[in-house]
């Protein structure tokens, strides 16, 4: 096995390992902050609409296109829960 082999693998776990404390963050708020509690995919609509907006008004930026995509994709992990109806789940991993 290489150093770069072994490189990747250790990069791939961290980003795995932040991958899933960002699902548990999203089932977190889901389970304990009003506003996500309060949120369905109808109310999510709206902003994730607003949001691609926003990123296609960005495109010319590579901050503000940087920016939108953060919120696109943070929308799409406060929805996730929501159209699946139960917690993510990173247990098998």
């Amino acid at each position: 096995m290489t150093f770069v082999h072994i490189l990747s693998i250790i990069i791939m776990d961290v980003r795995l390992t932040a991958f899933k404390r960002l699902l548990d963050i999203m089932d977190d708020l889901r389970e304990k902050c009003p506003w996500d509690q309060k949120q369905t995919l109808e109310s999510l609509r709206k902003l994730t609409i607003e949001e691609t907006y926003e990123l296609a008004d960005g495109c010319n930026d590579p901050l503000d296109g940087a920016d939108g995509c953060n919120d696109i994709l943070l929308s799409s992990f406060v929805s996730l829960p929501i159209s699946t109806s139960f917690p993510i789940s990173t247990e098998s991993w």
